[in-house]
């Protein structure tokens, strides 16, 4: 005996929205339609739920990543945001509160159900989907969603908060893709996301005023010259650490520097000037291998140590 069956005389205690007076739950309407239904079981859903919420999190990142101003590290400064933070609170939780809101309303699947093969049906008609407006009074029922987590284990149709205000119910629709296909479109969301975020986090690494004097001392230092010669071109991998114990007052930039004679990592120590929104270089600082410590017949014996302290230059 099926799930269905066993619960084909009860129906649902709520009344919202379109379920009228005799609402025929999907689970009912399934049992005899001719593309069978099931209800969906209560790991699918949490399984969906997470993805959404994921996929919601790392949206908001690459619109925040796409939108950084150049030199935004003084942005953040300037509109008293912590440099090591995500930007505004308030708008994170803005923006992540209305992707969650309209999950749902295309066609009654979202990202997390598509892939989980779940779908929300009107309770009344569970061959069409809920229009918007009952979409978005179902997912207002996530602001309180302990109570939405209680129902779904006690309702007899798995049916949350904003299901009974909505007259909605999540099924298994019968025309399902195979599982194979779902967890293909999984790793591409997967995939692209993480691309989208590398590539954005290098792009808006190299918009940093931080960077932009890194590079600029790393180019006009003697001590990297004397190691790689001249001319001498940043590398392309470069790196910011922003140490929190400085709160955000300070920056080291890691590069590298090529030259005719080689290439040899730089650290550029930046302080942020008191008063004003600008760094000031602190020290270049050549890093070496053990092996090249001791001075070549290049350098001579008497050579000052490769290690610069610049005069302070600021943006």
């Amino acid at each position: 005996m099926t799930r269905q069956s066993r619960k084909k005389d009860s129906t649902p205690s709520g009344k919202g929205k379109g379920e009228g007076k005799k609402p025929a739950p999907a689970a009912q309407a399934a049992a005899s339609s001719e593309a069978p239904r099931s209800l969906a079981p209560h790991h699918l859903r949490l399984f969906a739920i997470m993805v959404d919420y994921l996929l919601a999190v790392v949206l908001l990142k690459i619109f925040e990543q796409t939108i950084m101003p150049a030199q935004w590290d003084l942005a953040m400064w300037d509109q008293g945001h912590d440099i090591h933070g995500d930007g505004n609170p308030w708008a994170w939780g803005a923006g992540l509160f209305t992707l969650l809101f309209l999950k749902d309303s295309l066609g009654g699947t979202s990202p997390g159900k598509l892939i989980a093969g779940l779908k929300v049906v009107r309770s009344e008609q569970p061959d069409q989907p809920p229009p918007f407006k009952r979409v978005v009074l179902r997912n207002l029922s996530l602001l309180v969603a302990p109570v939405d987590a209680v129902l779904v284990f006690i309702d007899p149709y798995f049916r949350r908060l904003g299901d009974r205000l909505a007259g909605t119910v999540v099924v298994v629709p019968a025309d399902l893709s195979p599982p194979t296909r779902r967890m293909f479109i999984l790793l591409i969301l997967f995939l692209a996301s993480l691309l989208a975020t590398f590539l954005l986090a290098r792009r808006n690494l190299f918009r940093t005023s931080a960077y932009q004097l890194a590079e600029q001392a790393l180019l006009q230092s003697e001590a990297v010259r004397l190691v790689v010669g001249a001319p001498v071109e940043p590398g392309s991998d470069p790196d910011i650490q922003w140490p929190p114990e400085d709160l955000g007052e300070a920056a080291t930039v890691k590069l590298q520097a090529e030259g005719p004679l080689g290439e040899v990592d730089v650290l550029v120590e930046l302080r942020k000037i008191p008063g004003q929104k600008a760094w000031e270089v602190y020290e270049v600082r050549v890093e070496q291998k053990q092996e090249e410590e001791k001075p070549t017949d290049r350098q001579g014996a008497g050579s000052r140590p490769l290690e610069q302290k610049d005069a302070p230059s600021s943006r």
